[in-house]
């Protein structure tokens, strides 16, 4: 099989706090090194013709700290199923000019990459778009049965099971779900498409005598390679899955491809195991070979590739008029008469009556924009929009005025990276290495020139050796939830989303379920309210199979709100060590007394916070914590005010009292819970008294903290602030919504993580500016879910008010590139009208008070009428003034403004010391934190300027 292994590697050491530029002079041998170690291939083997070794180069550029370099190898054996490698080396940043080159295009001379150009010049015989993305596909080992179409057995969200076959494209470039299986003709989407067999009939839909390519949208389910998200093999997953009890007796034959985001499921059974490994390793590998591909290939190539079957409704792979129109109204861009526009293009080529190609298409939209601010930079740069630039003028011009610790080689770099980067659809401008107004304007919208610091997003393994209390914990709030607290359904599937959008904290409201024949079932919902329940074992089973799919993920918390009884207990503690074994982290009493363990010791492992006993040398504080139904343990999450709202919201709380009397029979002390459950328990809930006396308690020992009393306890003396922020130094703090948010909205949680706490609980199903927050955090460190603390928040000047002098930057929004519909929607309506809102989001020291205060200031841009293809903003530009830059982040919350209601677009945000100076690329992420589908190449293009 051909695994696209992906992965990126800071090369270099640090100096004066930064990693230097570095050079690829030896990067072509480490890699070849690292095939034979890896592989025991030798020398023979490794240039015989049994192994075909594709290079992809993906050069990430940080132009203002480093260069990260990454190398992708695949590698296929006619004889056997292939391997992966990637390999790194240390190279000195001070080689020559000329080795630079003559290193670098060894390596490129190799790659599929520079073959695409010669492949694609007669584009007038391509059926699709055959571009680097269907390159690197093609190159993607997809086993035989899935090529010529596998029986599988599709589920309805109803239950309903009907006979249909999976096809992965000739091209793979998509995955089919259709009736019968495919014939083989033709060997790209658009040829495997047309040949579809489409049923005339159907029991569920009756006769239809419409149009094929109707039929075929309403028969034919189509995936393109951009929507796939994942894959999970084994579980019912799914709000449509998990209440179908009949399944339960084929759990393990099922299959969930989930797509669009995260956002959509297809859900399958498949019979055998060896099939149901093979899709495993198809959607796989597809995923990886599509975002390690779509580096080189611009925003508007990206886009007209993705949107091209659903537009070239005859199958020909050509543009009619008729065609182009929709194109233009699929991409959100308004043009004038574009029939007019149509027919001047064809009568200026001299194409008579012909149809346009996808590289015509390109050439067209390019005319159809109107002035840019990313041209007109080039303009003001290098005085000819026609100018092809070296890399020396590039440097001086450009390059070293963002980055003054660039160099010419950087600039070298960049240009040779360009050269092989696919912008028109054609992949035919000289490879020279110049800079063109095009390729300019590529880089600029390029991940290579993010905003958010590429080395900031890189995995760092070294930082994750300090106990778990120095980190920041991605970390979700009533997790079972779908919707608000009261009324909505709780779902296995919002742990799936919540786990696949990077969370590590996972909550768990558990009561007791039915009990019969001595068989007790606990089940997870929000107690005293009328939202529905799951079943506890439901839920470890999802965590388990996550845990089983990625054995290298940082340890996942499960915050355990034990509402049972003993028997009950005792049943949760009996399926957790049954279903986790190994992978459940059982606490030795040295992680309680002495220090946590760190991230990286506990990998692959699930961790429970809830309650312990006193230990026998401890006394039983006074409410330490709730008391929940049934003598058990809680803590205090604000279901008092949950009990105010649900009391407005006129829903029965009889429940709800007698838990209270039940209660003060216990006189405020801890009831002993079930030992098999607090052994497995290394996280203890206690109750906040004073830091003084919490610090002096086991690190194990914990406080959880309502929104409401964050305020409150700052509040009340200025001192305690820094007494918390030296409290989560050795110990934990979770923090969670208000109970009154019973529409599941979210508290901002910049001033939480400000005090040094790192289980900062948010509401996952509610996508607002807090969330958006949350996820550009954790976008640091690889996106693991851990990310390292500042400095000033884990050493002993935390203790006193932060004296640090205020900066000031200015943000200036220039314009956007390729901008779906809301939700990424293929229709509505016909335009967007985009704005920008830019924010700051920060902590400072109020003057009248000394104590530590949540701040934001932010602007609007004016609204772009008719065009997300490519809306530019005038005028656009605030300046902001950052007092904790450790802890503050900026936000962009793209709108479409509506007479109705405004909807967003897209988000990104970006904690403020990550952020890169000069002229940005900000990429655009979907409401799932994804940038799957039409998010793959939505960009805003911004410029950043601190003030000395």
């Amino acid at each position: 099989r051909l695994h696209c292994l992906h992965q990126s590697f800071g090369l270099g050491w640090k100096q004066r706090g930064h990693v230097r530029s570095l050079s690829l002079i030896k990067a072509a041998d480490s890699v070849i090194k690292s095939c034979f170690q890896n592989h025991r291939l030798t020398s023979h083997r490794f240039t015989s013709h049994h192994i075909i070794a594709e290079y992809s180069i993906q050069l990430s550029i940080h132009i203002h700290s480093a260069i990260i370099i990454t190398i992708t190898i695949t590698m296929e054996e006619q004889s056997m199923a292939t391997a992966n490698a990637a390999a790194t080396a240390k190279i000195p940043s001070d080689a020559s000019n000329a080795r630079l080159k003559s290193a670098y295009h060894k390596i490129v001379a190799a790659t599929d990459i520079a073959k695409v150009g010669k492949k694609q010049k007669d584009w007038t015989k391509a059926t699709a778009p055959a571009n680097i993305i269907s390159s690197t596909a093609a190159k993607v080992h997809i086993a035989k049965q899935l090529m010529e179409g596998l029986p599988v057995t599709k589920i309805s969200s109803g239950g309903g099971k009907r006979k249909r076959v999976l096809t992965v494209s000739q091209d793979k470039c998509a995955i089919f779900v259709t009736h019968q299986k495919v014939r083989a003709a033709g060997s790209a989407v658009a040829a495997v498409a047309s040949s579809l067999p489409i049923p005339f009939w159907t029991p569920s839909k009756g006769f239809n005598l419409t149009s094929s390519a109707s039929l075929r949208d309403r028969y034919v389910r189509y995936i393109d390679i951009a929507d796939l998200s994942g894959v999970q093999i084994g579980v019912l997953g799914t709000q449509g899955l998990e209440h179908m009890d009949s399944l339960r007796r084929e759990e393990e034959k099922v299959v969930t491809i989930w797509y669009n985001g995260n956002d959509r499921a297809l859900n399958l059974l498949v019979d055998k195991a060896e099939d149901r490994a093979s899709i495993r390793r198809a959607i796989e590998s597809l995923i990886v070979a599509y975002h390690t591909a779509k580096s080189w290939v611009g925003n508007d190539a990206l886009l007209l590739r993705y949107i091209w079957y659903d537009i070239d409704a005859d199958r020909n792979g050509m543009i009619s008029m008729q065609e182009f129109s929709n194109i233009c109204d699929r991409i959100n861009f308004y043009v004038k008469d574009p029939n007019g526009k149509f027919k001047g293009y064809r009568t200026k080529e001299g194409f008579g009556r012909r149809q346009l190609t996808y590289a015509d298409c390109m050439t067209l939209l390019q005319s159809c924009k109107k002035s840019l601010p990313s041209v007109k930079l080039f303009e003001d740069l290098f005085h000819n929009p026609d100018a092809k630039v070296d890399a020396e003028t590039f440097w001086r011009q450009f390059l070293s005025k963002q980055d003054p610790e660039s160099t010419v080689d950087d600039a070298e770099i960049i240009l040779s990276s360009l050269a092989y980067m696919e912008l028109d659809g054609k992949n035919d401008e000289i490879k020279d290495g110049s800079l063109t107004c095009g390729k300019f304007v590529a880089f600029l919208h390029s991940s290579w020139n993010n905003l958010y610091d590429p080395i900031k997003q890189q995995m760092d393994h070294q930082s994750l050796n300090y106990p778990l209390s120095h980190y920041w914990i991605n970390t979700s709030h009533n997790t079972y939830l779908t919707g608000d607290q009261l009324q909505s359904n709780s779902s296995v599937e919002a742990y799936v989303k919540a786990l696949l959008r990077g969370c590590k904290c996972l909550e768990l409201d558990c009561w007791d379920g039915d009990s019969k024949n001595m068989k007790h079932t606990p089940v997870i919902f929000h107690g005293h309210t009328i939202t529905s329940k799951i079943k506890f074992f439901d839920v470890i089973k999802i965590v388990n199979n996550y845990v089983e799919a990625h054995p290298d993920t940082l340890p996942i918390i499960l915050s355990l709100e034990n509402h049972c009884s003993h028997p009950f207990q005792k049943e949760m503690a009996r399926i957790m060590k049954e279903t986790f074994g190994k992978r459940l982290f059982v606490p030795k009493p040295k992680h309680m007394r002495d220090v946590l363990p760190t991230p990286l010791s506990l990998l692959g492992k699930v961790v429970i916070k809830g309650k312990r006993p006193p230990e026998k040398d401890e006394k039983p504080p006074k409410g330490d914590g709730g008391v929940g139904v049934g003598g058990s343990v809680s803590e205090d999450d604000g279901r008092g005010e949950v009990k105010a709202a649900a009391s407005n919201a006129s829903i029965e709380i009889d429940e709800y009292d007698a838990a209270l009397k039940n209660n003060k029979k216990n006189d405020g002390h801890i009831p002993k819970i079930a030992p098999e459950l607090a052994a497995l328990t290394l996280f203890h809930g206690t109750k906040l008294k004073s830091f003084d006396q919490s610090v002096t308690e086991r690190v194990s020992h914990m406080h959880s903290i309502g929104e409401s009393k964050i305020t409150r306890i700052i509040g009340d003396d200025k001192k305690n602030a820094g007494l918390w922020k030296v409290y989560n130094q050795t110990h934990m703090t979770r923090t969670y919504p208000a109970g009154v948010r019973v529409d599941s909205s979210n508290y901002n949680p910049i001033l939480a993580w400000g005090m040094g706490s790192q289980l900062v609980a948010l509401n996952f199903q509610t996508v607002d500016t807090p969330l958006v927050l949350n996820d550009g955090r954790f976008r640091a460190n690889g996106g693991c879910g851990y990310v390292l603390k500042p400095e000033s928040l884990l050493t002993e000047s935390a203790r006193t008010t932060p004296q640090v002098a205020p900066r000031k930057f200015t943000v200036r929004i220039l314009s956007a590139s390729c901008l779906p519909k809301p939700d990424g929607a293929k229709t509505g309506e016909k335009y967007i009208d985009p704005y920008v809102q830019a924010e700051l989001h920060d902590i400072k020291v109020a003057s009248r008070n000394k104590k530590e205060e949540y701040r934001s200031s932010h602007f609007f841009t004016q609204t772009t009428n008719n065009n997300g293809f490519c809306p530019t903003w005038k005028k656009a530009q605030k300046e902001f003034t950052v007092h904790t830059p450790s802890v503050a982040m900026l936000s962009f919350l793209l709108h479409d403004s509506d007479i109705v209601a405004n909807q967003l677009i897209a988000t990104a945000a970006i904690p403020v010391d990550c952020m890169r100076s000069g002229y940005r690329s900000v990429q655009l992420y979907d409401k799932n934190n994804t940038r799957a589908g039409p998010f793959s190449c939505s960009t805003l293009l911004v410029e950043v300027v601190w003030q000395d």
